[in-house]
C-alpha cells in the first residue's frame, strides 16, 4: 500500500500494470514458513515524513510477507527482519 513501493518479479524487473500473476517465494524460517512478494521500496530507519533528502533512508529490494504460518510468527513481537541475510541463504543476490 506504500506510495513508494514498486512491485517486482524475481529478476528485478517491474511487474506489468496489467499482470494477473506475479512472482512469489516461500521461505522456511525456523519452524515456520513465509510466502512473500518482491518489491523495491524506500526504507527509513526512523519515523518521519518522506521529505528529501533524508540520511536515514535507502532504496532496497525486499521480500514482503503476504502469508505466514501462525507458529511461530504469532508469538513474535517484531514485524520484520532487516539485515540478517547471509549470501549463501539469499533467494537472489538482489533479495
Amino acid at each position: 500500500m506504500s506510495d513508494s513501493a514498486i512491485d517486482l518479479d524475481h529478476d528485478g524487473n517491474p511487474v506489468k500494470k496489467n499482470a494477473t500473476r506475479r512472482d512469489q517465494v516461500n521461505i522456511a524460517f525456523g519452524t515456520g514458513e513465509v510466502t512473500g512478494e518482491f518489491v523495491r521500496e524506500t526504507v527509513c530507519l526512523t519515523p518521519g515524513a518522506m521529505e528529501t533528502p533524508r540520511k536515514d533512508c535507502t532504496e532496497l529490494r525486499v521480500i514482503l510477507a503476504s502469508e505466514m504460518t501462525k507458529e511461530p510468527f504469532m508469538t513474535f513481537e517484531f514485524d520484520g527482519v532487516l539485515g540478517l541475510g547471509l549470501a549463501s541463504l539469499a533467494v537472489d543476490p538482489e533479495f
